[in-house]
């Protein structure tokens, strides 16, 4: 008996989200995953090259460790692209004037112990009633640091508070 052993090839590549309508000013992650000739299917949103057709109105990371964050500025049209291996897909990005008028936190309360985490969401609700999670793009603060602190990660505070003291 013989036993061929080949490398599997990518079949096609898969951009998501697929299409988003966002606000002037925000920023979005696109994620690029590769599916092959034996079933799998990889991320490979770091490895695709990233471009957009109207820089004008969203700008994306072109590669990196941030590849395929994207960022929108003027109201209009793009199309978010990202190729890998030879293999191409790409998103449709509308963005709008909308502007930003409410931000709201969730939990707003929560019954806790010394030691405890809680894990923070911030809702951004825009002018057109758009809504959108802006958790990962906004400052996050303490009123009472000596009792309750926000975690800092990469040098940026993150969505996680500690209780320290009470």
């Amino acid at each position: 008996a013989n036993l061929v052993v080949s490398e599997a090839v990518i079949t096609r590549l898969q951009v998501t989200p697929k299409s988003s309508s966002v606000p002037s000013g925000t920023n979005g992650q696109f994620s690029a995953t590769a599916f092959f000739s034996d079933g799998n299917s990889h991320v490979v949103t770091t490895q695709a090259l990233w471009q957009s057709d109207n820089t004008n109105s969203v700008k994306v990371n072109a590669n990196g460790a941030q590849a395929g964050l994207a960022t929108a500025f003027e109201p209009g049209t793009a199309e978010v692209s990202a190729s890998y291996k030879g293999k191409m897909a790409s998103a449709v990005v509308i963005v709008s004037a909308a502007e930003l008028v409410e931000i709201q936190i969730t939990p707003i309360l929560f019954n806790t112990f010394l030691g405890d985490e809680v894990t923070y969401t911030a809702i951004g609700l825009y002018s057109n009633n758009d809504s959108l999670v802006i958790t990962d793009f906004v400052s996050w603060r303490s009123s009472e640091p000596n009792v309750a602190n926000f975690k800092t990660v990469n040098s940026k505070a993150s969505p996680v508070l500690s209780l320290i003291h009470i």
